[in-house]
């Protein structure tokens, strides 16, 4: 896959100069269910302290999470569980899970359920729950939507972001957003663009996916309601020969503006290619850019 833009064209003719790349400012990665193994191996590679989203899938018991949380911190890292309000049977439930991941930041969604199982119809109400406020957060994140939420209007996404930020904010936890993954970074830049006009100073990490194979990508793609990296059906062809995420961080970095990083930004990897072959590509994806910035 090619993602060619101006900015792109741009900024490899040296007509664009940014600040700090993107890369170097730390970034996190996003897995489900890491084996110890596997997150040990990923301990030995990575910055100490990096955070590693752990997602919750519906069929997915929440022990499978616990185990993956112990897993992510053993390993020297840090665990962001999801927590899929939809999921939690119970405030018994919810209560049970924080306690045994004692997690210091979490990702609230509202999950992929079309029905709760219990009482936590959407993220605002797990928000809104006691158990949440008693677990000892300091930092809550939420997600965002490049390309539009899939079911909910423009207007309603951004009321509640505001509702979202407001009672994060309220019960004494930092807020920040990740987004979904998303293969046109002009999209994500004029996205970005919006949010700003919404909360001018809130944390986002800007999800992309890592290496991983074409028509696995491809499938997961259709399932989350991505847009495919491909002006038409005769670019099929080409996307099952490859993807990378290399062009996207480049038109990135080409448009960011100052309106965009009045509040922090950096990249959040999907490890669709599994969590420790993800990390190392990132780790050296960073070497190499401050490799580059040294040579420049």
């Amino acid at each position: 896959m090619e993602i060619r833009s101006e900015l792109i064209d741009r900024m490899q003719a040296g007509e664009v100069h940014t600040r700090e790349g993107l890369l170097r400012r730390g970034w996190s990665l996003e897995a489900t269910l890491p084996a110890a193994a596997e997150a040990e191996a990923l301990g030995d590679v990575l910055e100490p302290g990096t955070e590693i989203f752990l997602s919750s899938l519906p069929r997915t018991a929440l022990d499978g999470q616990i185990e993956a949380v112990k897993a992510i911190r053993d390993a020297g890292l840090e665990p962001v569980p999801h927590l899929a309000a939809r999921n939690f049977t119970s405030e018994e439930d919810l209560d049970s899970f924080l306690k045994a991941t004692q997690p210091r930041k979490c990702l609230v969604i509202a999950g992929d359920l079309n029905a709760p199982r219990g009482p936590f119809s959407d993220s605002m109400a797990l928000l809104k729950s006691d158990v949440l406020l008693r677990a000892g957060l300091e930092s809550v994140a939420v997600g965002g939507y490049p390309e539009g939420h899939p079911h909910v209007g423009e207007d309603d996404v951004a009321r509640q972001l505001k509702e979202k930020i407001g009672l994060i904010e309220g019960r004494g936890w930092q807020p920040s957003l990740v987004t979904q993954f998303c293969f046109d970074g002009e999209k994500i830049l004029h996205w970005l663009g919006w949010l700003r006009g919404i909360d001018a100073h809130l944390p986002v990490s800007l999800g992309l996916a890592g290496p991983t194979q074409a028509a696995k990508l491809l499938k997961i793609a259709l399932r989350c309601w991505v847009d495919l990296p491909m002006r038409s059906v005769r670019a099929a062809p080409q996307l099952l020969r490859g993807v990378s995420a290399e062009p996207i961080i480049a038109a990135l970095e080409a448009g960011l503006k100052a309106q965009h990083e009045s509040g922090p930004v950096r990249l959040h990897f999907y490890s669709f290619g599994g969590l420790e072959r993800t990390g190392r590509w990132a780790q050296a994806l960073s070497q190499a850019r401050a490799q580059a910035d040294l040579a420049g």
